[in-house]
């Protein structure tokens, strides 16, 4: 996992942790993206599977 320079505390690369943040960010979005999806399709997929248990 890359690492941001950190002094006393504080980060030094502005940019770095900027870039950290909206990764992290994206990832946090697609997550919630996928479990929505996944909520919304698990009574189909219990239809289609009626028959088995």
């Amino acid at each position: 996992m890359p690492s941001a320079d950190v002094i006393e505390n504080s980060v030094t690369n502005q940019y770095q942790l900027q870039t950290f943040s909206l990764l992290y960010t994206d990832i946090t979005w697609i997550a919630i993206s996928g479990a929505v999806v996944t909520l919304l399709i698990s009574p189909l997929l219990k239809r289609w599977m009626h028959d088995v248990h």
